[in-house]
């Protein structure tokens, strides 16, 4: 009887050492989100989808942002790799120059990840994003299908991001025909350091004093804060609110085009990009398939395997069975004040 005890005892022991060894192995599992900034309010989103999903996942996640400064985040890079970090998504403060960042992850062996836009000329595992060609192409085709003709305005994001240049590319793309035979006229078009909505504001008042007050027919803002500025501006400055577009779905945004003053927003559902970049970073750490890649994307020198991710025109009408349907904003505080 004593030694069937002592064998049990064994037994237990043995269960709970491999059951400790278990979580220890996923607790020291390390995936990270790198951000730009969280200036931004939908970083936040990402931030905390991230970390919830790498939790599901039973992994530690960790999320850092740069202050926009890619000096900062290559030093971030460099102390993620410190940690133990086996995979890292990216959101570049400079996609044009992140490259640095991708090539010293692989020497370590880290598997890296370009979040929400492609990184140049890198040998990047995989890329999870939204068709930003396609952002453009929404706001350029929601605009023309309001019968707007005349002076279109354009302010984009930030053109040290490639995403930034794709959605002006996609609005232009949509306009030439309409620009070539004269209906459509581009009175100003430039990009927004940051994306932000003070920068915008000023460049949008600037337009208008300089114009004498000319309100151009559409504002083509390359994101929901953009927008606001160029609201901003025409509000402070006595001028009637032409067309504004946007992106993100923001709180900031959906509340305008509840109040009619923004017309519409791109949805990107960031939930299922955070949670799919931490999905495929715990993947390509462990050395596992990535379900879901339905594309590839030339970065200039490879060919990334990449997961796109549908995004949604949103405006006033289909506010509620877009947005407010997968919980990304709530009704009670859009129609807020």
């Amino acid at each position: 009887m004593k030694k069937l005890i002592n064998t049990y005892c064994l037994v237990f022991v043995g269960i709970i050492i491999l059951f400790t060894s278990c979580n220890m192995n996923r607790g020291n599992m390390k995936i990270a989100l790198m951000l730009p900034t969280l200036k931004i309010v939908r970083f936040e989103k990402d931030k905390e989808c991230f970390l919830s999903e790498a939790a599901k996942l039973g992994c530690e996640g960790i999320v850092v942002e740069a202050d926009n400064n890619e000096v900062s985040q290559l030093k971030q890079l460099e102390e993620l790799i410190k940690q133990g970090v086996k995979a890292i998504a990216i959101a570049a403060v400079n996609s044009n120059t992140a490259a640095v960042m991708v090539r010293l992850a692989k020497s370590k062996g880290v598997k890296t990840i370009a979040y929400d836009g492609i990184l140049t000329n890198s040998p990047l595992d995989y890329c999870i994003a939204f068709d930003n060609k396609k952002i453009g192409i929404m706001m350029a085709q929601y605009a023309l299908s309001k019968g707007l003709t005349g002076n279109y305005l354009i302010l984009g994001g930030d053109k040290s991001n490639l995403n930034a240049i794709s959605i002006t590319d996609g609005a232009l793309e949509v306009l030439t025909p309409s620009i070539k035979n004269g209906k459509i006229k581009i009175v100003f078009s430039g990009y927004i350091e940051t994306w932000n909505g003070d920068e915008a504001y000023y460049k949008m008042r600037k337009y208008l004093k300089l114009s004498s007050g000319d309100v151009p027919s559409v504002v083509l803002a390359a994101n929901d804060d953009i927008a606001n500025g160029a609201i901003r501006a025409c509000e402070e400055e006595g001028c009637p609110t032409p067309l504004v577009t946007g992106q993100d779905a923001s709180l900031i945004g959906c509340r305008s085009i509840m109040q009619g003053k923004q017309k519409m927003t791109v949805y990107k559902p960031i939930k299922k990009l955070a949670a799919m970049a931490a999905t495929v970073a715990y993947k390509a750490a462990k050395g596992e398939k990535i379900d879901g890649v339905n594309s590839s994307t030339n970065n200039g020198l490879y060919d990334i395997p990449t997961i796109i991710i549908d995004i949604q025109a949103v405006d006033k009408s289909n506010m509620e069975s877009t947005v407010l349907a997968d919980g990304f904003e709530k009704k009670d505080e859009i129609i807020a004040k």
